[in-house]
């Protein structure tokens, strides 16, 4: 099946350069030829099976943010018919084409500084850490989310005036942050060795807003069918390095798959 990839660099590539800031997105599709129901003709459908969104810094062990989905099921398609309607959508995003080679070299090095990054972060010395996860795992998937959350009171060195102010009117500190917020999705492998469907995703305190409790944090980001467990400094740690270790296993690019002669037909019903 025939594939395409897209690169997509930041709007401020050269000052984000300067400052160490490493920021782009990739994305991949395949195509089949499919028909059409509501057309009445055999058109082309085009898939995401693998993408990548990155922003970190090589400077700021506390900034980062990556989200990575793969797999053949779980990503989302295209609504483009024809490869002319999907290259003019792409560079209307601004997500330029390029080879497979190029995206393979983007995509391990986007890889690379995820795992340097999980390597390198460490828990906050000051304020009242808490940590908290939620899994909703079954026997065909791992799926759950790790939370870390620090209070430190007045962490933005607020004027006592304007601290008495806020709390005359009710108002909060917004003191507590995310450190560090771990979801992951993963269907697991088949007996054939064929994977369905990665999503994981990792970010620091500057890519999630402040709150003003823990509670308010978890009742935010932590799903409120699902039990959250009030954890343990090591057993955070230990939990963080299963979902590391998963992140490696289940990111490899693996186009077995795709990467034959179609030999099925696909009907699109509307």
């Amino acid at each position: 099946m025939e594939r395409f990839y897209f690169y997509k660099k930041s709007n401020d590539r050269s000052k984000q350069r300067k400052e160490g800031l490493v920021n782009f997105e990739l994305q991949a599709l395949y195509c089949e030829d499919a028909y059409y129901a509501q057309h009445r003709n055999t058109m082309k459908s085009f898939s995401v099976f693998d993408q990548i969104k990155m922003f970190c810094s090589t400077k700021d062990d506390t900034l980062y943010d990556f989200s990575v989905e793969t797999g053949t099921d779980g990503c989302q398609g295209h609504s483009a018919k024809s490869v002319k309607e999907l290259m003019d959508d792409r560079l209307k995003f601004n997500f330029n084409p390029i080879s497979e080679k190029e995206y393979l070299k983007l995509r391990s090095l986007a890889l690379r500084l995820l795992f340097k990054q999980l390597d390198r972060f460490t828990i906050p010395s000051d304020g009242n850490n808490e940590f908290f996860w939620q899994n909703n795992s079954f026997h065909n998937q791992w799926s759950f989310k790790l939370m870390h959350t620090n209070h430190l009171y007045n962490r933005r060195d607020y004027e006592d005036d304007f601290i008495r102010y806020l709390q005359e009117r009710d108002l909060g500190l917004n003191d507590v942050d995310i450190p560090e917020y771990i979801r992951l999705y993963i269907f697991k492998p088949k007996r054939d060795g064929w994977f369905k469907s990665t999503a994981f995703s990792i970010s620091s305190h500057h890519f999630e807003p402040s709150y003003q409790s823990c509670t308010e944090a978890v009742e935010s980001l932590l799903l409120s069918n699902c039990k959250v467990s009030n954890i343990l400094p090591h057993q955070y740690e230990r939990l963080r390095n299963i979902a590391k270790y998963l992140m490696y296993e289940f990111s490899v690019y693996d186009i077995e798959i795709i990467s034959g002669k179609q030999n099925h037909n696909v009907t699109v019903l509307f």
